[in-house]
């Protein structure tokens, strides 16, 4: 298959061709584009981005935006260099509605998160409605649960106590560090700025044998 490199110049090509009909686009059809230029690492300009995410937002107050589609967008505008604060208001809204929030997964609600997140910013009544969709117990992968510990954190979020416990509970009775070494410093530093100090798993950490394990 062809590099990124050689898709370039038709990806320009597609990205002026659009540019001037992103009104003629769904928010479906905007998404996958934003999504699409995103795998192919090209980076869209600023206006065009804007565009894109209009029609998505105006998919989302119709109720006809899809979940994949949203989850595909979000990702893309999280390494991108958009801040658009009235229209995160806007985004939030929607997706804090009736309709939606009980339609997002786990992995689009830490999408969602995530993309706040890398932003710097927080969103209480989001991120209390989309956390409160599941229990800590329901997140199959450990690590799915440090990287939510760490974005609340990132944007002084308090997570709820309950799953800092579990976090803890799993660490200590999977025995993580053993497989994922890593991973465990890793929530052992998100604890320590948190202000939780697990004795018997920074004891570990520091401990001799531990550099032996990574």
């Amino acid at each position: 298959s062809m590099s990124r490199v050689h898709h370039r110049p038709l990806l320009g090509h597609v990205m002026q061709f659009l540019s001037g009909r992103l009104h003629e686009l769904t928010g479906n059809q905007a998404a996958f584009v934003c999504n699409t230029f995103y795998l192919a690492d090209y980076q869209l300009p600023t206006p065009m981005l804007r565009g894109i995410a209009e029609q998505v937002l105006g998919d989302l107050k119709t109720g006809v935006l899809d979940i994949h589609a949203l989850n595909g967008f979000l990702k893309a505008l999280t390494t991108r260099r958009f801040l658009d604060i009235t229209y995160m208001d806007k985004l939030a809204e929607e997706l804090m509605s009736d309709f939606y929030i009980g339609r997002l997964n786990q992995q689009l609600c830490m999408r969602v998160i995530g993309f706040w997140a890398t932003k710097r910013m927080s969103h209480p009544a989001l991120f209390q409605s989309i956390i409160s969709l599941y229990e800590p117990r329901d997140y199959v992968r450990s690590k799915d649960l440090v990287w939510l510990f760490s974005h609340c954190l990132q944007v002084q979020y308090p997570l709820p106590e309950v799953y800092v416990q579990e976090l803890l509970n799993r660490i200590r009775s999977d025995l993580l560090y053993r497989k994922n070494p890593e991973g465990l410093v890793e929530a052992l530093v998100a604890f320590v700025i948190a202000k939780v100090y697990p004795t018997d798993l920074l004891d570990i950490a520091l401990g001799p044998n531990f550099q032996s394990l990574c």
